[in-house]
């Protein structure tokens, strides 16, 4: 009898091997459409507006939506292969999930936390363990800098472009 139990119980374990392998796979196969060049995840942030920077395979999105702490700030439809856009940040922890979808389904959700620090709000003086600054250098993100150094942008580059970068662009 012991021995008819344990042959069962065997021939049951490549059943749920299978099994769960088919929705790991499902779960994985969804993911990876969507790449985050800036801001890095558990990133410090000083200023109200933060930057996103997206890239994800032509022809993988239709629409891109960007939440902050559960509530939509931004959406887009890539005309390209990436997409910059701005989003506000609260005072504190934020939790940003950005979906790319295809047909009105989600394919692709990242998600990042950031921190924005302030002064003068003394228990977001100091940021939670684990969150550093990321300093923005144009010499490190080559695909910004395509867009980023053009002096005189064109129609077209302002579509793409957050308006903040041309104030500092000017200030060269």
């Amino acid at each position: 009898m012991v021995i008819l139990k344990t042959a069962m119980r065997i021939r049951f374990v490549p059943y749920v091997v299978v099994l769960l392998l088919t929705f790991s796979l499902t779960a994985e196969s969804s993911q990876g459409i969507v790449t985050v060049h800036y801001p890095a995840d558990l990133a410090i942030m000083e200023f109200d507006l933060l930057s996103i920077s997206l890239s994800f395979p032509e022809g993988s999105a239709d629409f891109i939506e960007v939440e902050v702490n559960s509530h939509i700030k931004a959406s887009v439809v890539p005309h390209r292969n990436f997409a910059c856009l701005s989003v506000p940040l609260e005072i504190g922890p934020n939790e940003i999930h950005i979906k790319a979808k295809q047909e009105e389904k989600i394919v692709d959700e990242v998600a990042l936390h950031v921190f924005r620090r302030s002064d003068l709000v003394s228990k977001y003086k100091k940021p939670p363990a684990g969150f550093k600054k990321d300093y923005f250098h144009m010499q490190a993100r080559p695909l910004c800098a395509t867009c980023h150094h053009v002096l005189e942008p064109t129609a077209a580059d302002k579509e793409f472009i957050p308006i903040e970068t041309y104030a500092a662009e000017g200030l060269k």
